[in-house]
C-alpha cells in the first residue's frame, strides 16, 4: 500500500492512502509516491500556466471546479445556517475563488 503526501495536508495529515486500482499512481524523482488526482490537477495547473485563463480548454477545467465547488459551499451555508455546524467553504484550486449560487 503506498501513500500520497501531495494530497491536500488539511484533509489528509499523514498522507491519503493510493487506490491499487489508481493507474495514474507513479513514484516521483524523490520515490514519493502521487496518487492519479495529484497528477491531473499539476496538468491542469500547468495548462493555465501556459495557456492562461481565457483559454477554452482552461476555461472547462476551471468551470468543472467551479460547479463542483459551489455545491459543496452551498451545502456547507444550508448546515451551517441551520445547524451552527462550523463547516468550511472551499476554494476553486486554480482560481483560488470561492464561488456561490
Amino acid at each position: 500500500m503506498h501513500i500520497c503526501y501531495g494530497c491536500d495536508p488539511e484533509q489528509y495529515p499523514n498522507g491519503k492512502p493510493i487506490d491499487p486500482s489508481d493507474t495514474w499512481a507513479e513514484p516521483n524523482k524523490k520515490g514519493e509516491w502521487i496518487c492519479g488526482e495529484c497528477q491531473i490537477e499539476e496538468l491542469n495547473k500547468r495548462k493555465l500556466r501556459v495557456l492562461g485563463q481565457q483559454h477554452s480548454e482552461v476555461q472547462q477545467i476551471i468551470q468543472q471546479e467551479d460547479n463542483k465547488v459551489k455545491a459543496w459551499n452551498n451545502y456547507v451555508k444550508r448546515v451551517n445556517q441551520n445547524m451552527s455546524a462550523g463547516l468550511k467553504y472551499e476554494r476553486n484550486r486554480y482560481t483560488g475563488r470561492i464561488p456561490f449560487d
